[in-house]
Order: structure tokens, then C-alpha cells, then sequence
């Protein structure tokens, strides 16, 4: 049976030195890497970047603060849509949970107290004030409508 010869899809990856594997649990990520395409383009990072973006939005579904503390030390972005959720961010899922902890935790952080859902649980337009009333939370319904107004 004869050999295929040597693909050459890939030989732009071995133009390149490539830096030895550092553990995942060592790389920090300051914010949004760049995009492919561009020289300080690293897919560590990016998959890094990703990976705590997603974990950040399920910490905020759950509550849980002390993820969301270690996500956005990773370089997650509080602000982030998740376009899978009718471009909900961490800050409407924290709403939607009633956790006024880790509200205060992304405003503090970076995230929009204006920003709006497209279509996320059969409802459209919605600030994280409008879900966090919708799902009864109404202490925290109230302190997001108090930083509305500080806007």
C-alpha cells in the first residue's frame, strides 16, 4: 500500500518556535486576547479566555461569588453576552438567581447594569433589573434599579 504524502495544511504552525506547555492553572489572562489573525495571537490564552468566560456566566447562574472571583481573576469578562442565552450576560444569570453578592461583584467589575437580553426565557429587551423582578427578587431588583439611576 503506498504512503500518502505529507499533508501541508498545517505547516504554517511549524514556522514558529513553539514555548514549552506552561500548566493551565499558571497562565492569567488579563482580559480578551486578540483575535486570530493578529501577531499576539496565543489559542492558550484564548481557550483560557473562553473557558473562565463560560465558567463565570455558570457561577452566576449558581450564586456562587467564590467562583466567580477565581473566573474574573483568569480574565474572564464580566460584561460578556452569552449568545447562546438570548445574549444574556453573567450580571442578568446573577439577577435571575437573586444573587445580590455577585451582582455587586460584576458591577464592580466592568459589567452593564443597561445591558439587554435579545430573546432569553420566552422574554425579550430585558435588563438584569427587569429579570431579577421577573424571578422575585425584588431586594435585588431594587439595588440594581438604585445603580441604574447612578448611570
Amino acid at each position: 500500500m503506498a504512503a500518502w504524502p505529507p499533508c501541508s495544511c498545517f505547516t504554517f504552525l511549524s514556522q514558529q518556535p513553539v514555548a514549552p506547555a506552561r500548566p493551565a492553572s499558571t497562565l492569567q489572562v488579563p482580559g480578551p486576547p486578540p483575535p486570530p489573525g493578529h501577531a499576539d495571537y496565543d489559542p492558550a490564552r484564548m481557550k483560557l479566555f473562553i473557558e473562565a468566560t463560560a465558567d463565570l456566566y455558570a457561577a452566576a447562574q449558581a450564586g456562587d461569588l467564590e467562583t466567580c472571583l477565581a473566573c474574573l481573576a483568569k480574565g474572564a469578562e464580566p460584561g460578556r453576552p452569552n449568545n447562546w442565552m438570548g445574549k444574556s450576560t453573567p450580571l442578568h444569570a446573577a439577577a435571575a438567581a437573586g444573587s445580590l453578592a455577585v451582582c455587586q461583584l460584576l458591577l464592580d467589575r466592568g459589567a452593564s447594569v443597561e445591558s439587554r437580553t435579545t430573546s432569553w426565557e420566552g422574554h425579550e429587551a430585558e435588563t438584569p433589573e427587569a429579570v431579577a423582578a421577573r424571578h422575585g427578587h425584588q431586594s435585588v431588583a431594587s439595588w440594581l434599579a438604585a445603580q441604574t439611576t447612578r448611570v
